[in-house]
């Protein structure tokens, strides 16, 4: 959300990402499941409810984040540049079906 500049405009950006990608993956999931009488597209329209599942926590943080001043105060002590070679690395986990969403939940209850 803060990219090089943490400007407003991106976050809206990466906010409606977010909702897009999660109301998107869980419409099309759901259609393929009830389109598809296949294997094939039942097991994609499940991946694409759980990829878009793992969008909702990530929405949910982009809402509070957006309010003016959280974000800054998220990343006060925080060096942006390694944290964003950190997570790019790690993107790889939204195409795994709810594993966003365990890891929000063990964050939430570890926290």
């Amino acid at each position: 959300m803060y990219g090089g500049s943490g400007s407003r405009l991106r976050r809206c950006l990466v906010l409606a990402e977010f909702a897009v990608a999660a109301l998107g993956g869980l419409a099309l999931g759901g259609w393929i499941l009830t389109a598809l009488a296949s294997v094939g597209g039942v097991i994609f329209g499940i991946w694409l409810i759980g990829t878009g599942l793992n969008y909702v926590p990530l929405a949910a943080y982009a809402i509070v984040l957006t309010r003016s001043g959280a974000l800054e105060a998220e990343l006060s002590e925080v060096d942006v540049s390694r944290e964003l070679r950190y997570y790019t690395a790690r993107l790889f986990w939204l195409f795994v079906p709810l594993a966003v969403v365990v890891m929000a939940i063990g964050n939430s209850v570890g926290s």
